[in-house]
């Protein structure tokens, strides 16, 4: 019923006596010691399981339950473990630190355990308290409960989006940041445990006032036209990065610049902030420059400068700079880049001779000569960039006898924006566009996805067009892939019922069915229809439903809803099949032994396992297809264990 612990206290460790399940140990078996900050085995405990054969360990965790670290089953309850731990007194802040790394990894473990259907979150009750940050100090929170009304908000961040966030901070509000790769999956798990009692930053309705008036009202102008140097500097940053960095740039560089050439920024004096109606003290004057987007979707960098611009005001904002083009680690290179320049006295609103700088530019970061090469590449990147997106859309207009025709003066045409426009022209016409409109699109679009909105083109025609050009269309199959699935995780229970229904007649003969439980797993990995991948973005609900109706046809069940059967409730069949298991297998479990051990037979080895033999005598009839079809009896569900070879052969029913 106890066991005994030493409880970390600012006296040194304190001796507790605990149930087993307030024990956790390593994942590596239990001999590796935990961190020192947490509650852990008394030394006399830790020596007597460093001691133990692992199938001891294993005996010792099922039947006294001493939990393992990052086992999924339980992480909820690891949680809470870890928030119980941080909140006793006597905590040791000294590693509050490493505290946070563990238990932020913990919500990220399960949150992508939760994503990949390795964990049901259905029943599952989530801890009833959280760690979170307010302003500069780490708390302990408990949550209300599910009907209370909230009046504590706290937020979870759900992106990666640094500006909400550090007003969140700011205004000393209760923040959840898990720092994960993931956040949207933390973000989504939060918000189905626990509703309406968190707050996801994506959700927040922020807005800042500038000088007295809405963001981008004054004092607004492309940054390229505040600092036309930036534009040489980016291309020369990208190339100094190093290692992961330089491994998550996109393989064409020009994409980047492109997202700076749109790009606006607007010096100001003073800015107040509101978050969800609840307006921020000036508090964050240690933070100059933010990155945001107007209401159009104009991303836009707000910079606080007194004085006019310079140097320093652009110093000042390459944080949000960098925020907002999506390449955050450009900022020290940057910094050295523009450090550099005001050093040298280069006013920073001049249109700089590209040429003469470039090499030096270089050289302050050390580059080579191939890294040179692809600042020039970057740099030169023009019209030849649209070319394969203008050839799929001249094929929209005319076909294979335009692009053919394109073809004999694209070398040319490409050099000169008219005659680009020229030869552009006649092939527009059957789709109602304009040359120019077609250009300007092109360049304001950072993907074919933004192309195909700002002309508003046909999804499938586009891509039939791209594909016939030789490029590569614009395809969502994760996407696709998510949408089936959904739609077969909300389904599922009629789904499982078609599939019942047309095993019904062969199980009822006691004949095994294993394709049916072959059909239930398959199902949940149901593939997109290929048909869908250059017709849709989001397919249909109604064509996944064709789909699902089809993949259902082919093992001989009806779509769900429409086949007539009087099966019983999947969940009541599988409970009470739960429970007759569970109760046949502490009968015979001792009953086969004896027997075989009277008649020199070998025990079978389902019936040597840790729990006698329930979790594989379950799986057996479970992969017959019964387990799910109808409750079982006691006669028959000893057929079943017959029929399913589980029962020693030679042993008398």
């Amino acid at each position: 019923p106890w066991i005994p612990a030493d409880e970390p206290s600012s006296e040194g460790p304190r001796r507790v006596v605990v149930t087993p399940s307030e024990i956790w140990l390593a994942p590596e078996g239990g001999v590796e010691r935990f961190p020192h900050f947490l509650r852990r085995p008394a030394v006399q405990v830790v020596r007597t399981l460093e001691r133990a054969t692992p199938d001891q360990i294993k005996i010792l965790r099922t039947r006294a339950r001493l939990r393992v670290l990052n086992e999924t089953a339980t992480l909820v309850e690891q949680t809470e473990f870890l928030a119980a731990q941080y909140a006793r007194e006597g905590f040791d802040r000294y590693f509050e630190r490493q505290f946070l790394n563990l238990y932020y990894r913990t919500w990220t473990l399960l949150a992508e355990r939760v994503a990949a259907r390795a964990f049901d979150l259905a029943g599952v009750v989530g801890s009833q308290t959280l760690v979170i940050r307010r302003g500069s100090d780490t708390e302990v929170v408990r949550l209300p409960s599910l009907n209370a009304k909230v009046d504590v908000r706290i937020y979870v961040r759900d992106d990666d989006t640094e500006t909400v966030a550090s007003l969140i901070e700011a205004s000393g509000e209760r923040l959840f940041d898990p720092r994960a790769v993931n956040p949207i999956r933390v973000g989504a798990l939060l918000r189905k445990l626990y509703g309406n009692r968190v707050r996801l930053l994506s959700e927040a309705e922020y807005s800042m006032v500038a000088d007295g008036q809405e963001v981008g009202a004054a004092n607004v102008a492309p940054i390229l036209s505040w600092c036309p140097r930036l534009r040489v500097l980016i291309a020369v940053a990208i190339e100094a990065l190093k290692g992961m960095e330089l491994q998550r740039l996109p393989a064409d560089r020009f994409s980047i610049v492109l997202k700076l050439d749109r790009l606006v920024l607007q010096r100001v004096a003073t800015i107040s902030f509101r978050i969800d109606g609840v307006d921020i003290a000036q508090e964050i004057d240690a933070r100059r420059a933010f990155s945001l987007k107007l209401p159009d979707g104009q991303p836009i960098v707000v910079v606080r400068a007194g004085g006019p611009m310079s140097w320093e005001v652009i110093e000042d904002s390459l944080s949000a700079i960098c925020e907002a083009i999506d390449q955050p680690a450009l900022e020290p290179h940057l910094r050295l880049l523009t450090l550099a320049l005001a050093n040298a006295g280069v006013p920073f609103d001049e249109t700089p001779p590209v040429d003469l700088e470039l090499e030096w530019l270089c050289s302050l970061l050390r580059l080579s000569e191939t890294a040179k090469r692809s600042v020039r590449e970057t740099l030169g990147a023009r019209l030849e960039r649209h070319i394969p997106w203008l050839r799929a859309i001249i094929h929209m207009g005319g076909g294979l006898e335009a692009i053919d025709a394109f073809a004999e003066q694209e070398a040319a045409v490409v050099q000169d924006i008219a005659r680009l426009r020229e030869a552009l022209s006649p092939w527009l016409q059957a789709l109602e566009l304009d040359a120019d409109a077609v250009l300007d699109a092109c360049k304001g679009a950072l993907s074919i996805a933004e192309l195909r909105v700002a002309l508003q083109l046909d999804f499938e025609m586009l891509n039939r067009s791209l594909v016939a050009v030789g490029e590569k269309p614009d395809t969502y199959l994760d996407l696709q892939a998510s949408l089936v699935a959904n739609y077969v995780h909300e389904n599922e229970l009629a789904i499982i019922d078609a599939l019942r229904a047309a095993h019904a007649d062969q199980l009822g003969r006691n004949d095994p069915a294993p394709t049916y439980a072959e059909a239930r797993e398959a199902v949940r990995t149901l593939a997109p229809d290929p048909e869908w991948l250059l017709r849709y973005k989001e397919v249909p609900t109604e064509r996944i439903t064709e789909h699902v109706a089809a993949w259902l046809k082919t093992h001989g069940a009806s779509a769900p809803g429409t086949g007539p059967h009087n099966l019983q409730p999947l969940d009541e069949v599988r409970r009470s099949n739960g429970v007759s298991i569970r109760k046949f297998v502490g009968t015979a479990n001792p009953l086969v032994k004896a027997w075989c051990g009277k008649a020199g037979v070998a025990v079978p080895g389902i019936w040597r396992e840790t729990d006698g033999g329930l979790s594989a005598l379950r799986a057996a009839l479970d992969g017959a297809g019964i387990f799910d079809l109808v409750v079982l009896d006691d006669a028959r569900l000893f057929d079943w264990i017959v029929i399913v070879g589980a029962w020693p052969s030679q042993m008398p029913r």
